[in-house]
């Protein structure tokens, strides 16, 4: 799945979206680049999908694709857990 393409599509789907991307500089500004490099797998409509970046994360929670409950991994965590239990993860889903 093409992360893109899915955002694209769920963009063309609101009508009424008021982001106007700032807000992709605040998360970068506070994150760093050591962080966009962390790369993570989610589950969405019960298939792994990634790996995607925070930043990637953070559009995707901005337009609902994914949220608090979104099951993720990434190399080297023995298990699958929710988004909300990640640090880097919580704190661009507020």
């Amino acid at each position: 799945v093409d992360i893109n393409l899915l955002e694209n599509e769920h963009i063309e789907n609101q009508s009424d979206s008021d982001w106007d991307g700032t807000d992709d500089f605040v998360i970068e500004m506070i994150l760093g680049d050591v962080l966009f490099n962390l790369e993570y797998y989610c589950v969405i409509e019960n298939k792994a999908f990634g790996p995607i970046n925070i930043q990637q994360f953070a559009n995707m929670a901005r337009y609902g694709i994914v949220d608090s409950n979104t099951m993720v991994w990434k190399e080297g965590m023995p298990d699958w857990v929710i988004a909300s239990s990640i640090s880097e993860l919580k704190f661009v889903l507020i």
